[in-house]
């Protein structure tokens, strides 16, 4: 599906951040959030070549949506 698209943007955080974020969600449990985790997984390396821009979302909002804002000005 990444050939549809002419530009991706990859938003990633460590796991740990991820399981505190994902089970804060209302009828979220540790089982589904497994279950989630077995159906993302994928090859990163196959996919870097075609990654526009990567953001690590450890940081925050406020620094993810200046990497976005600063991305999309030299569009």
């Amino acid at each position: 599906m990444h050939k549809e698209f002419d530009l991706i943007i990859l938003l990633k955080v460590n796991k740990d951040i991820q399981k505190e974020r994902v089970l804060k969600r209302k009828g979220m449990s540790q089982h589904k959030f497994e279950k989630i985790l077995l159906t993302q997984e994928y090859d990163l390396n196959f996919f870097k070549k075609y990654i526009s821009l990567e953001i690590d979302t450890s940081k925050g909002k406020d620094l993810v949506s200046k990497k976005i804002k600063d991305f999309t000005k030299k569009l």
